[in-house]
């Protein structure tokens, strides 16, 4: 198991039922997963100005719409982003923000993408020059020594929803809760596989599908009570968004549309919290001072 050492579901393989199909690979997921588990203690980023950083990943939804980008690149670019400002001795001016992350963007499409966008498409949406994006780009991958293979949130939350059978519309509400949430630099220290975890435990009981149970704790390696005080967390995270950031809702509009179901349109949990008490996860999961 990913990190429980008895299996609570020892009757059911979700591999199995992809065996022979090698896009999924069902020979190596279970391990590809635990290494993602495994690697995600690797990165532990330090503080970034919240509002600029916040500003910047909602600019980032847009060029990844506009784009035509796929979710993991967009999550990509913010872990370049968070990366390269924990490892950096230089001090970066809110005015460079948007350079980082348009830089961060490019990289991501390099790592990510099929096929490449044409970085003139990039520059239509920045005020850079073409020599500033690729001097940002190498300075960027020098500072990080090239270490671009994340564990990405997003790829936790598609996993966990396979294993469950999810439809899309239910996958695209979870998506929508792990996304606002990349506003929030309080979030940043939580592990991703849990904030996948969380996102999933949300979306499960706002539209009263399930609740955890033993195929989740196999293929995420966590118990209800790991994930449960970080979806409340999250569940008020959501609730908040109009208050802490009123003016970024690229997010909102993006999950309003009909492409994704207007699944932003979907009520939240009753908050656990006060309007009053602070956007951020369980202590355990915060940043250690």
């Amino acid at each position: 198991m990913l990190c429980l050492q008895i299996d609570p579901c020892p009757e059911y393989d979700y591999d199995a039922s992809n065996l022979g199909d090698p896009i999924c690979a069902p020979e190596y997921a279970f391990d590809i997963f635990r290494y993602y588990r495994y690697r995600e203690v690797r990165f532990s980023f330090n503080y970034f100005n919240k509002d600029v950083r916040a500003a910047l990943n909602d600019w980032l939804v847009g060029v990844q719409e506009v784009l035509l980008l796929t979710h993991e690149t967009f999550y990509t670019a913010i872990k370049i982003v968070d990366h390269f400002l924990d490892k950096t001795k230089e001090v970066v001016e809110q005015r460079d923000s948007k350079l980082l992350g348009a830089a961060a963007m490019f990289i991501a499409i390099k790592f990510e993408e099929r096929c490449l966008s044409p970085m003139a498409a990039l520059l239509k949406l920045c005020d850079f020059s073409h020599e500033e994006l690729l001097a940002m780009e190498r300075n960027m991958l020098r500072t990080i020594g090239f270490d671009i293979g994340y564990p990405l949130a997003y790829r936790f939350l598609r996993r966990y929803s396979r294993v469950l059978q999810l439809d899309l519309p239910t996958l695209t509400l979870a998506r929508y809760y792990l996304e606002t949430c990349a506003l929030y630099y309080e979030f940043v220290p939580t592990a991703d596989s849990l904030m996948a975890a969380a996102c999933l435990l949300l979306t499960l009981r706002v539209k009263q599908i399930c609740d955890w149970n033993p195929v989740l704790e196999k293929y995420s390696g966590y118990v209800v009570e790991d994930v449960e005080p970080l979806m409340w967390c999250i569940n008020h995270a959501m609730l908040m968004r109009r208050h802490v950031y009123p003016h970024l809702k690229s997010s909102f509009h993006k999950y309003s549309s009909d492409v994704f179901f207007e699944v932003a349109r979907f009520p939240f949990l009753k908050d656990k919290f006060n309007l009053q008490d602070p956007v951020g996860p369980p202590p355990d999961c915060s940043f250690k001072h």
